[in-house]
Order: C-alpha cells, then structure tokens, then sequence
C-alpha cells in the first residue's frame, strides 16, 4: 500500500493541473474540382489556419500550427494523426479551422471549433487513449458563393481575429466566478 502512494499522490497532481495552453490548429482543405480551384480552397485554408495561429500567439497560447493540403491524408486518418500531434507537443486542445463550400445550401462557410482531448497523454496502458472529445466552441460565418471575396487573405484574417476574440471572451467568461 506504502508504495502505491506516492503513485496516486502524482495522479492526484497531475488531475488537478491546469491544462497546458499548447493547442493544436489544424486546418485542411476539403472541397473537389479542378486543380485551380483546389489551389484556391488550399491557400483560403492556410490562411485563416495562419490567422486563427497567429491570433492565439498573440493572446499567449501555444498555437502548433498543423495544415494539410486537400488530399494529404485519407479523411479517416486525420483523426489519429492529430492525437499523435498532440500527444507530442504535450497539447490539450484542437482548434479546428476550415474554409469550405456547401454546395447543398449554395454558401461559402467559415468555422472554428475548438476540441478538447480526452484520455491520457501518458501510455495507453497506464491512462487511456486519447480521443479528440465533442466541441467544447464553435463558430461559423456563412457567405454567399457568389461572394468570392471572402476568401481574400486580409478577409479571412480580419475575421480569423474576429472569431478567436469570441472564443477568447467565451473562456475568459467561463473561466469568471458567478456572482
């Protein structure tokens, strides 16, 4: 028993540690078409992926910036891929940037989410996967399509800086004690 203390004493701390700040931002292209337009949605992607990382730097976080061109992983993979960024960098969180076309609904669409991860960062024996967990934020901007101007690099920054402001207020007020 004596020697399982000090192991759950250290479980104990490490639980009641603030998470780090280090976030993984993660951005990829996602629409189809001709190679022109597959270079569009790539540079529209790395961009407001290069804002939203630059905007959270400047509010002192740890942004690792991590892009991938359409096509760079098979969908299904990014998932793991992302668990071992973070899992290297020793991260907490996943800040999701995407910059996409919903052909259903005819609109240009503009979203943040931020992800916790759940599980262990330790060795999945000892702690548990880890998972990327549901979306603890969210926000999205819906432009029409035919507004093309959007995805200007100086409009995707200006609101990549709107949108992490948001999500700055949104934690600042959590994190606030109710009076």
């Amino acid at each position: 028993m004596k020697r399982a203390l000090p192991w759950l004493a250290a479980a104990l701390l490490l639980a009641a540690a603030p998470a780090p700040a280090c976030m993984i931002v993660y951005g990829s292209g996602r629409n189809t078409g001709s190679p022109e337009a597959l270079a569009l949605w790539n540079e529209a992607n790395k961009a407001i992926n290069a804002a939203v990382a630059a905007r959270l730097e400047q509010a002192r976080l740890e942004p690792v910036q991590t892009w991938l061109p359409i096509g760079a992983l098979p969908p299904a993979e990014i998932p793991d891929f992302l668990v071992g960024q973070a899992r290297s960098h020793g991260c907490r969180r996943i800040v999701d940037t995407a910059v996409f076309e919903s052909t259903a609904e005819s609109r240009l669409i503009v979203r943040l989410r931020v992800h916790p991860l759940v599980g262990g960062l330790g060795p999945q024996r000892v702690v548990g996967a880890l998972q990327i967990g549901d979306p603890i934020y969210s926000s999205q901007r819906d432009f029409e399509v035919a507004n093309r101007r959007a995805l200007e690099p100086a409009r995707l920054a200006a609101l990549a800086d709107l949108m992490v402001e948001e999500y700055l207020r949104s934690t600042a007020e959590a994190a606030a004690p109710s009076q």
